[in-house]
């Protein structure tokens, strides 16, 4: 069985692209935090990355911002020899930024480590 579920931070606005006439793909980012600290007693957030397809695509796209937490059901999908991506089947909007902010920031690892009340580090991808 190919299921998981996911709870993170979008790293980045979503992007949508329109695939044919009637399909549609939003890329997100997700960072999770591990639940465990590194040597020097900081956490580690990885970064996920996930595709959503058609219903659910349109609505991540116009609804979900940099920042916002989601969750996210779904399956692994293995797109070539090192790479692996998640399929977004289902998608809970958990918590956003709120409407005070009409204008999307970047935010700095120490910004998130604000956010949360803890340090984060971002892992890159091994390759």
């Amino acid at each position: 069985m190919n299921y998981l579920i996911l709870v993170g931070r979008l790293k980045d606005n979503p992007k949508i692209e329109q695939i044919d006439d009637d399909k549609r793909l939003t890329t997100i980012t997700l960072l999770i935090q591990r639940n465990f600290k590194d040597l020097n007693g900081d956490y580690l957030v990885d970064e996920i990355p996930c595709e959503i397809w058609n219903y659910f695509s349109t609505t991540v796209a116009e609804y979900c911002r940099k920042g916002d937490m989601v969750g996210v059901k779904g399956r692994l999908e293995k797109v070539n020899d090192k790479d692996i991506v998640v399929i977004g089947e289902e998608v809970t909007f958990l918590s956003s930024k709120g409407e005070k902010e009409n204008e999307i920031k970047e935010m700095t690892v120490a910004e998130i480590s604000e956010a949360l009340g803890y340090e984060v580090k971002i892992v890159k991808e091994r390759k």
